[in-house]
Formats: structure tokens, sequence, C-alpha cells
């Protein structure tokens, strides 16, 4: 007899809170409509006035907190160096010899300072640097300067 009273007073303790869940479940599925009539406000834009700052510097001028030295202003002094031109060695580009697999580059025939060189690409002879060429011309780099010699007739 006890135990039905109990269950009494829990079916409908339980039905209330599956209800109020149900019906939370529900609202957040479909919830209600807002008005459709909205007040927009008129404002005037009124920009704020811009407040511009004292440029500020770094006085650094304390002591060191792990040396104990006081910090010294040491500024550099640049000093001009004025570079000799640089004068090419008299070079004649005479012509190439095509290659004749597709592998192989093509061999370029130069005269440098009268002694006939014969230079691929990316090698070096007498502190030339052949960087480049083709039938008509060839790019040389001396002392990192970069000259173009055409062929002589």
């Amino acid at each position: 007899m006890k135990n039905k009273k109990n269950i009494y007073f829990l079916i409908p303790a339980v039905l209330l809170i599956w209800g109020i869940i149900g019906y939370r479940i529900v609202r957040s599925i479909n919830p209600p409509q807002p008005n459709a009539t909205t007040q927009v406000a008129i404002t005037d834009f009124k920009p704020k006035e811009v407040v511009v700052s004292k440029p500020y510097s770094i006085n650094a001028n304390y002591r060191d907190p792990f040396l104990g030295t006081m910090a010294t202003n040491k500024k550099k002094v640049k000093r001009v160096v004025q570079k000799k031109p640089v004068v090419f060695p008299s070079v004649q580009y005479v012509g190439f010899v095509a290659p004749i697999g597709k592998k192989k580059s093509p061999v370029f025939i130069l005269k440098i300072n009268g002694q006939q060189e014969l230079l691929k690409k990316r090698e070096t002879a007498q502190e030339l640097q052949l960087v480049s060429g083709n039938q008509k011309e060839v790019v040389l780099k001396y002392k990192g300067i970069k000259k173009t010699f055409s062929i002589q007739n």
C-alpha cells in the first residue's frame, strides 16, 4: 500500500518534468516570430576628434643591470671606398661549335688578350666567366661585371 502512494506522487512529477523538456524542445525548433514593425533611429554621424600625440623617444642612459657599466654611444663611421674602374681584357667573339647530341652544350670560341680559348657555359678562362651565349653574341662576367660581346665578321 505504501508503494502505491509513492507511485501516485511520482507519475505526475515525471509527466511534469518530461512535459517541460518537450515544451522547451518544441519552442527551440519553432521560435516565435518577431514583430515586423521596427523603428529605425536616424542620427547624425559625428566623428570623434583625432588627438595627435607628441612623438617620444626612449632615453636609455642608465646603468646596465647585468654588467654594472654605463652604456656609451659609439657612432659608426662609414668609410667611402673608391672603387677602381674595372677594365675588361681585350675580347673577341670568333664563333661557336654547335653540339651534335641533345645533351651536349655548345663550345664558344673567344680570343682573350690574343689567345684563343674554347669555353662552355659557366667555364672560366683568364678570370673571365662565360655566362651565356648564342650564335650572335656572348655574355662574359669579369670581377662581378657582365658585358656582352658580338661576333666579329
